[in-house]
């Protein structure tokens, strides 16, 4: 499965872990597309960074197919200290 932080620490795109995943997958693009639905030429695209977003719907399938999860990270809330 594929980091889901960047060399600085931070979290990374959906993108790149999507791109990461198919790469790691040992798949070819048409494996991939075939299994998970998704339009050959638009997922080529993609993973060759020829296009930089997806669909909600097509990047659905992708994170299903590869069995990835995003987990919503709120902040957190900093207390404000008025001074009266």
């Amino acid at each position: 499965m594929p980091a889901s932080k960047t060399k600085r620490g931070g979290a990374s795109s959906l993108a790149a872990v999507l791109r990461a995943a198919a790469r790691e997958s040992g798949l070819s693009v048409y494996q991939i597309a075939k299994q998970s639905g998704v339009d050959q030429s638009t997922l080529n695209k993609f993973i060759s960074g020829d296009r930089h977003n997806l669909r909600l719907d097509v990047a659905e399938r992708l994170f299903k197919f590869f069995q990835l999860e995003v987990t919503p990270v709120r902040p957190s809330k900093k207390r404000h200290n008025k001074a009266g």
